[in-house]
């Protein structure tokens, strides 16, 4: 297999090439390919690097205290074969959230341009190793996802003209071929059952034994489940485990919306009582959070409810994993019966968070409920998911003819379907399209106005 390409590559050199000194920190959930697309990176791109991962080193005290130059003295004696050159030489705090202390000296590391220093972590400001002073204004954040479905296609094979031509047809709306529908359709099913984290996928590559990339998987959720033991507080570590535990079931459910009453049993319990497990299983990125929204309008987000969301795991295939062997066993068969609502839903809500589109979702007195509701662009849009037979979206209907509608510029449905714009001005696109919502920006780049010297005040 050829080396997995990530989007996130173009962002490291667009960093690298900048004219900012400041440290890079490329967040996301565990297992989404930080750390080898970070190592990749920088032994592509450097004279000199040296990668550290904070985890595996115990620190001396004050090891990460002093200006720039003593601590890349300390670690150029711990490393001899690393040499600190300006923008050729690249430093690597990897897991940097185990060493609250190397998160403090980015501030004196990034700006006095002896190196350059990129960092990975997750859950920062969540538990007692975070810092205390955190370098704002020196640091320059991303986040990381696992694969959205065109990453997937380079990783089978697939080139970059090949998926090009797709995100032009969903920014010109120009229908497929019905074989290329077909075919791009069977791809799809394939990654929603693989999912985009990079070890199954590399899996499901190189061996023909669907075995291997399910054990995978089940490392991967385990993994997640050990991470809420080792990190999180004990006293919220049951509900936290909870929460993650839930997302299947829930969003199995009629409306997905959990109930907090769902987690413990408990009668008249909301928001203030699972405040800490919320906030804790949010930012580490395991799974987002689609608040429910009471007005349509902008900026979408003022009118959010903290305490009213439905919740979406990180990956779509670790959902169908969770489902269970029947669930995968009937998506393999094209049986759409079996909690293929929900898996579409999360696979939207995936590729809209890989896009860095935020999701809501929008309900009237349980007769009108929106699957989602963003902002693309400059537009306001709704979004359904419609992933069986029947495709008739009647909360879309009855929303254009209510007041509430009336401020939303773009009614779009992702289906199973080619791509069209029907007589009541409704966009439908098949649901892969989902991954590339960036290129459903309508208008023209804001460029800001140069100063006129001539200009008499």
């Amino acid at each position: 297999m050829r080396d997995m390409e990530r989007k996130i590559e173009s962002e490291l050199l667009t960093w690298k090439d900048g004219p900012e000194k400041k440290a890079l920190m490329v967040k996301g959930a565990r297992q989404v390919g930080k750390t080898f697309s970070i190592d990749e990176f920088g032994r592509r791109n450097y004279r000199h690097y040296l990668r550290i991962d904070c985890r595996d080193v115990e620190f001396e005290e004050g090891y990460w205290k002093g200006d720039a130059s003593e601590i890349v003295n300390r670690i150029t004696m711990d490393h001899p074969e690393f040499y600190a050159n300006g923008r050729e030489s690249l430093l690597f705090l990897d897991e940097i959230q185990d060493c609250p202390e190397a998160i403090s000296a980015l501030k004196p590391l990034a700006s006095s341009g002896l190196l350059q220093v990129v960092c990975s972590g997750f859950l920062l400001g969540l538990y007692d190793k975070s810092p205390k002073r955190y370098p704002v204004g020196y640091v320059h954040e991303v986040e990381m996802h696992p694969l959205d479905f065109e990453e997937y296609l380079w990783a089978i094979g697939m080139s970059h003209e090949q998926t090009s031509s797709i995100g032009r047809r969903v920014r010109d709306r120009e229908p497929f071929d019905p074989h290329v529908l077909h075919t791009l359709e069977r791809y799809f099913r394939d990654y929603l059952i693989i999912g985009g984290m990079p070890l199954p996928v590399k899996a499901s590559v190189e061996s023909v034994n669907a075995g291997e990339f399910l054990k995978e998987q089940d490392d991967i959720i385990a993994g997640y489940r050990q991470d809420i033991i080792d990190y999180s507080d004990e006293s919220i570590r049951f509900e936290t485990l909870k929460l993650l535990n839930m997302v299947p079931a829930e969003l199995g459910k009629p409306n997905k919306r959990l109930r907090f009453k769902d987690i413990e049993g408990k009668e008249n319990s909301g928001i203030r009582e699972y405040r800490e497990p919320v906030d804790w299983i949010e930012n580490s990125k395991l799974v987002t959070l689609c608040r429910r929204v009471t007005a349509i309008d902008r900026p979408i987000g003022k009118n959010a409810r903290e305490s009213m969301f439905k919740m979406y795991l990180v990956d779509t295939g670790l959902l169908v994993r969770m489902y269970g062997d029947g669930t995968r066993e009937a998506m393999m068969r094209k049986d759409l019966s079996v909690n293929e609502g929900a898996i579409g839903e999360n696979v939207v809500c995936q590729m809209l968070t890989a896009r860095g589109i935020t999701p809501y979702y929008y309900e009237v007195d349980k007769e009108v409920e929106t699957d989602f509701v963003v902002e693309i662009g400059a537009d306001l849009c709704t979004i359904e998911v419609k992933t069986g037979k029947k495709r008739r979206a009647r909360s879309m209907k009855k929303l254009m003819e209510m007041e509430s509608g009336k401020k939303v510029d773009r009614w779009i449905k992702f289906e199973y379907g080619n791509i069209m714009v029907t007589e009541d001005g409704v966009e439908h696109y098949p649901l892969f399209c989902a991954s590339f919502a960036d290129m459903l920006v309508n208008g023209t780049d804001f460029v800001p106005l140069k100063a006129d010297p001539t200009l008499m005040i």
